[in-house]
C-alpha cells in the first residue's frame, strides 16, 4: 500500500496470520486482531501502535514487511489539527508499557460473563485497540476490541471507512 493513501491520524484495523493474531479473532468473533494508526514524521510514513514491548513508533515500510498485516483505514474527518495530534500521539511512545492484564484477563472474563473487569484507564499501560483511540478522544476507549474500535469507526459522524484492503 502507497503511504500517499494514508493521513495522519488514520486508524488502521489490522488482520494478522499468526497464532496470536487468530486466537485474538477467534476469541474476540472478529476479523481483526490488531489495530494501529498511521502517522507522518517530518514527511516520513511511520507506523503509531501498543505491541508486546509498549506504545512505540515503526517505519512504515518495516512494520508492513515485520508483521504481514491486511488492514482497512478508518478515517476522522474531525480532526484537523495533526501536528497537535501527533504531538500527543507522540507522548505516550516510550513510557507506555502495554496492558497484558486486559489481553490475558480482562477480555477473557467479559467474553465470559459479559461484563468489562477494568473500571478505569490507567495511562501507563494500553493495548492496541485503547491507544488508537485514545490518540482520538473517544471516551471508555480502554473497554474496545479491535473489532469494536472497527464497528466505532463504522458507526459514528465525522469516521469515514476508506474501502479498500491492503
Amino acid at each position: 500500500m502507497n503511504p500517499e493513501t494514508l493521513q495522519t491520524g488514520d486508524i488502521l484495523h489490522c488482520r494478522g496470520k499468526g497464532v496470536i493474531s487468530t486466537l485474538i479473532m477467534w476469541s474476540t468473533k472478529s476479523s481483526w486482531s490488531h489495530t494501529a494508526i498511521f502517522i507522518e514524521i517530518w514527511g516520513q510514513p511511520y507506523i503509531l501502535e501498543a505491541q508486546r514491548k509498549g506504545v512505540h513508533v515503526i517505519p512504515y515500510y518495516k512494520w508492513l514487511k515485520k508483521y504481514g498485516y491486511e488492514f482497512e483505514i478508518s478515517r476522522n474527518r474531525l480532526l484537523t489539527d495533526h501536528n497537535l495530534y501527533s504531538i500527543s500521539a507522540m507522548s505516550k511512545v516510550g513510557t507506555t508499557g502495554y496492558d497484558f492484564a486486559s489481553l490475558l484477563i480482562r477480555f477473557p472474563i467479559s467474553l465470559i460473563t459479559g461484563r468489562w473487569k477494568k473500571i478505569k484507564f490507567e495511562s501507563n499501560k494500553m493495548f492496541c485497540s485503547e491507544y488508537a483511540l485514545w490518540t482520538h478522544d473517544v471516551e471508555k476507549a480502554y473497554r474496545m476490541t479491535p473489532h469494536q474500535v472497527y464497528e466505532h469507526c463504522g458507526t459514528v459522524d465525522g469516521w469515514d471507512l476508506i474501502e479498500s484492503k491492503y
